[in-house]
C-alpha cells in the first residue's frame, strides 16, 4: 500500500521536523517510543511483522506487494539478523501480514485487496526455520478463502481489503480494512488442512475509528492487539467463543498518521509490543504505561445482527 498523497508530498525538511516531533511526543508519554529502524536495504516497505518462536531475538518481516517472495530476519532494534530467506512456491502478490503459531509454522497473508476485486485470497504456510537460517524454505500448504458477505467484485462499499492475521486455538483469523466506514469485520479461517477454497466464518464487527492495518495475539493467548493509523486497541480473550471484538478493553490513541504508515505489529514479551511502519521505523509500547484508556462494548455488531 502506498502512502496517502498528502504524506507522499511532504518535503524532506517536513519529514525531518515530523520525526523530531514524534520523538518529543514520545518522551512526553503521548506516543509509543521509537526503538530503532530497519537498516536492511532489502526491506523497502515493511508490511508484516512477527517474533520468531524458534530463534531467540529474531523478528520476521516482509515487503508489500511487488517485492520478492522473501522473509527478512531482524533484531528488535531493526539490525540485520541474517540473510533473506526465500519462500519457494510463493509469489509476493500483496503480502500484508504474517504470524507465527507456536506450532512451528509461519502463516503469510497474501490477501491485500485495495480495490476489492480479488477472488484469489491466499494464506501460505511454511515451516519456521530454527538453528542456522536456511537460504530458502518451501511452501507446505496454501489456504484459499473468500468472504461470505462479498457478493460483487468490486462491491459498492469497499470493505474487503485485509491486512491483519492472527492464530488462536487452532484457527486463523483475519480482520478487514474498510474504506467505506471505520468498522472492521472479524472472520475465522476454520480448516487449516484443506487447500480447497473455503468460506471464512464471519464472527462480528466493531467500529475502531480507523482502518485496521494489523493484529497480534499475545504469546499466552490472553490478549489481542489491533493496530490502526490512529492507535492500538487491546482486547482480552473472550471467556467463551472467539469474538474478540465483542467486549471492552483498553486503547492507546494518537493523531492519525503521525507515525506515518504503521502496518506490522508483534508481541515482544508479556507486556510490550513492537510495531513498524512502511518507512522502516520501529516503535515499542508497554501495555502498563500511562496513556491507555478503557472502552466498553459500544460499537460492536454481532454476526447474528
Amino acid at each position: 500500500m502506498k502512502l496517502k498523497a498528502c504524506i507522499s508530498a511532504f518535503s524532506s525538511s517536513a519529514l525531518i521536523w515530523g520525526m523530531a516531533f514524534i520523538h518529543v511526543r514520545a518522551e512526553e508519554g503521548r506516543l509509543p517510543s521509537p526503538s530503532g529502524r530497519i537498516v536492511s536495504p532489502q526491506v523497502t516497505e515493511s508490511s508484516g511483522l512477527s517474533k520468531s518462536s524458534k530463534i531467540t531475538g529474531l523478528y520476521w518481516t516482509h515487503n508489500d506487494s511487488g517485492g520478492k517472495a522473501e522473509l527478512y530476519p531482524l533484531t528488535e532494534s531493526g539490525e540485520v539478523f541474517g540473510d533473506a530467506v526465500e519462500v519457494d512456491g510463493a509469489v509476493n502478490f500483496d503480502w500484508e501480514a504474517l504470524c507465527v503459531d507456536g506450532e512451528g509454522r509461519i502463516w503469510i497473508g497474501a490477501f491485500g485487496n485495495n480495490f476489492n476485486r480479488r477472488q484469489d485470497l491466499k494464506i501460505y504456510q511454511i515451516r519456521e526455520p530454527e538453528g542456522e537460517l536456511p537460504v530458502s524454505v518451501t511452501v507446505e500448504k496454501t489456504l484459499h478463502f473468500s468472504f461470505p458477505d462479498q457478493k460483487a467484485f468490486p462491491p459498492a462499499e469497499m470493505n474487503f481489503d485485509c491486512e491483519a492475521l492472527f492464530f488462536y486455538k487452532g484457527h486463523l483469523y483475519v480482520l478487514t480494512k474498510h474504506r467505506s466506514d471505520t468498522f472492521s469485520k472479524l472472520y475465522r479461517i476454520e480448516d487449516l488442512e484443506t487447500e480447497d477454497k473455503q468460506m471464512a466464518i464471519f464472527l462480528g464487527q466493531r467500529d475502531l475509528g480507523e482502518m485496521v492495518t494489523d493484529a497480534a495475539m499475545h504469546p499466552d493467548g490472553k490478549y489481542l492487539m489491533v493496530l490502526t493509523p490512529a492507535g492500538l486497541w487491546l482486547f482480552e480473550a473472550p471467556a467463551v467463543g472467539d469474538h474478540f471484538l465483542q467486549e471492552g478493553g483498553r486503547r492507546f490513541l494518537f493523531e492519525p498518521w503521525v507515525l506515518l504508515q504503521i502496518e506490522g505489529i508483534t508481541w515482544i514479551d508479556d507486556h510490550h509490543v513492537l510495531f513498524s511502519n512502511e518507512q522502516r521505523d520501529l516503535y515499542t509500547l508497554d501495555i502498563r504505561s500511562e496513556g491507555w484508556e478503557g472502552f466498553d462494548a459500544f460499537g460492536v455488531v454481532d454476526a447474528q445482527e
